[in-house]
This record gives structure tokens, sequence and C-alpha cells, in this order.
């Protein structure tokens, strides 16, 4: 870079700077998408020895490396609208999910108490 500085290419000196700051987000950024991998691995041992459970081990699994890439790819600076859109996404399915299933599976119950309290409002 410093010699390419003294030629005075002030384009080429940009362009090297550049490359040399995205080398090294890239880098670090591949060192926690593999420390990452390593945690999820290590998680999912210890829970599928515990439990057995293969199912919720490798749901586990996916889970912890999602989220290691996309502090990864945010290190490297590679798409960070779109992770957040996924994340924003994601968190928004899991909220619906857990909404129809207390709401539909809950519906009798729901009712119930409903008769209950309506009960109470028609005897005074």
């Amino acid at each position: 870079v410093t010699a390419v500085e003294k030629l005075e290419f002030n384009k080429l000196t940009e362009l090297l700077n550049l490359i040399i700051t995205n080398a090294g987000n890239i880098l670090f950024g591949l060192v926690i998408l593999t420390i990452g991998m390593w945690i999820a691995n290590i998680i999912t041992n210890n829970f599928s020895k515990k439990d057995g459970n293969q199912f919720v081990a490798t749901i586990i699994k996916v889970a912890v490396m999602a989220i290691f890439l996309a502090i990864g790819l945010r290190t490297m600076g590679i798409a960070n609208e779109i992770i957040n859109l996924a994340f924003g996404i994601s968190l928004g399915t899991v909220a619906v999910t857990i909404a129809l299933s207390f709401g539909l599976g809950g519906r009798e119950a729901a009712g119930e108490q409903m008769r209950k309290i309506l009960d109470k409002f028609n005897k005074k």
C-alpha cells in the first residue's frame, strides 16, 4: 500500500485499502462462523447424550447455527438489510404460530371460561 502511495496512484491506493479492510472483516466473520459451528456441535452432542432426543437436538443446532450465521454475515458486511428482514419475518412467524396454536388448541378451554363468566353475569 505504501509503495502505491509513493507512486501517487490514488485510486489504486483506495482500492487496496478497501480490499485490506474488507478482507479483515471477512476473516473475522469466518472466525465467528467457525466458533458458531463448534458451539452448535457441543450443544447438540450434550443434548443428544442427555435426553437422546435427536429431533430437538437438531432443531437446537439449526437455531444456533442460524444465529451465528447472521452474526457472521453482519460482521462481514454482507446483506445487512436482508438479515434484518429475515430475522424479523422469522420472529413474526414464530409469534403467529404460537398465537394460532394457543388459540386453536385452547378454544374449548376459552369457551368454557367464557361460559362460566356469562353464567355468573346472568345470575347477578
